[in-house]
């Protein structure tokens, strides 16, 4: 038989299947292999070997002492790094491949959410990316721990989360990255993200001393405070402990060692007449990526319009007038003033439960495509 060197393109699709299968599973007789390897022209074999040069790379595996194949070409190398450069593009392009090697259309599977989403004004493609990647995120990290919850090890696949290490909306360029992820049940899930239990540095759980107060409660006890201390179990491949190093990540950790916890933001703004009379809002917005107000407070200045006005149903918030349409004059305005941003204990308010990242997001698209003044006199719509 004639050998045939392996394409650029088909080494992206090994790799792909190599994040998304644990290791003690490459072997000949996994069906995805199987079926990689019949949709590539290739023997079980031949695939089964790529996927083991890719683990020869892997240092995870390295530190184990864990060897994959014995022999493996600059090809792979050369994959390898592409991914670790680029995981947002990478990890597209291969899903994009395996979807035309399938017949379908990359990103068919979530059309039904895709559509609800652009009812909002989503762009359709960014959103099919996102979406996407989450999913190969997922796999991945499922897949380096074995399907397992690396706390309890709770072992249904529908039950576990892939969990950033440090926040999605935090480090775009590792969103992706397998490395940047543990797998976990919602439960614990919920107290990594809101800063309530961390992991060190040498895989050690840690709980806040704010749970360690409500000790009387057996289920706090149970699900939370009998892990404490604890080592969690490591990933076979593409351990995370660069990520549980960096400083976002060690800002939830300071948190959690001081009893406290990721704050909420309480954005404030108000309403001013033409005799200036005032009348006043807020919202409050979950803040789970740990978002400093000083940053908060620069992105929307940046984005408000002049004297920091917006327009209060662009951006989500309740219009707060002190007239209504029937009796509105040609001295009424229709801007609301943004006041200030500070951190706060008291529950969410917003009707659309976004973070604080979220709102950022939004506002800053209002300003992009420009703030949609009106008369107050007449109907906006």
């Amino acid at each position: 038989m004639i050998r045939k060197d392996w394409t650029h393109d088909e080494l992206v699709l090994a790799f792909n299947l190599y994040c998304k299968t644990p290791f003690g599973k490459i072997h000949t007789r996994n069906p995805d292999i199987v079926v990689l390897a019949r949709s590539l022209g290739r023997t079980p074999s031949a695939v089964s070997w790529k996927l083991a040069n890719f683990a020869k790379l892997d240092p995870a595996l390295q530190a184990r002492q864990i060897k994959g194949a014995s022999h493996g070409a600059t090809a792979e190398i050369e994959v390898w790094n592409e991914f670790n450069s680029n995981w947002d593009e990478l990890a597209f392009e291969s899903e994009k491949l395996l979807a035309k090697l399938s017949g379908r259309r990359v990103g068919e599977e979530f059309e039904d959410y895709i559509y609800e989403t652009l009812r909002d004004g989503k762009e359709r493609t960014s959103m099919v990316k996102v979406r996407v990647n989450q999913d190969f995120f997922r796999k991945s990290v499922l897949a380096a721990y074995n399907s397992k919850c690396c706390i309890t090890g709770l072992a249904i696949p529908k039950l576990l989360l892939a969990s950033h290490i440090v926040p999605w909306r935090v480090d775009i360029w590792n969103r992706v990255n397998p490395r940047n992820g543990l797998c976990l049940n919602p439960v614990h899930d919920r107290a990594f993200d809101q800063g309530l239990m961390t992991v060190t540095t040498d895989f050690k759980v840690i709980v806040s001393k704010s749970i360690k107060s409500t000790s009387e409660n057996s289920a706090v006890k149970r699900f939370l405070l009998d892990y404490a201390g604890s080592s969690i179990e490591l990933p076979a491949v593409s351990t995370g402990s660069f990520f549980l190093e960096i400083p976002q990540r060690k800002h939830f950790y300071r948190l959690a060692m001081k009893g406290g916890m990721i704050m909420n933001v309480r954005f404030n703004y108000l309403y001013r007449d033409a005799g200036n009379y005032k009348s006043w809002g807020a919202v409050i917005f979950r803040n789970p990526d740990g978002l400093p107000i000083s940053e908060i407070e620069s992105r929307l200045r940046k984005a408000f319009f002049q004297y920091d006005l917006f327009i209060a149903g662009q951006i989500g918030v309740l219009e707060v007038f002190l007239y209504d349409k029937s009796d509105a004059t040609e001295d009424d305005v229709c801007f609301h003033e943004f006041d200030s941003v500070e951190f706060t204990n008291e529950v969410p308010t917003d009707a659309m439960d976004r973070t604080a990242a979220e709102f950022l997001e939004v506002v800053e698209l209002s300003s992009k495509m420009g703030w949609k003044a009106f008369d107050p006199r007449f109907p906006k719509h």
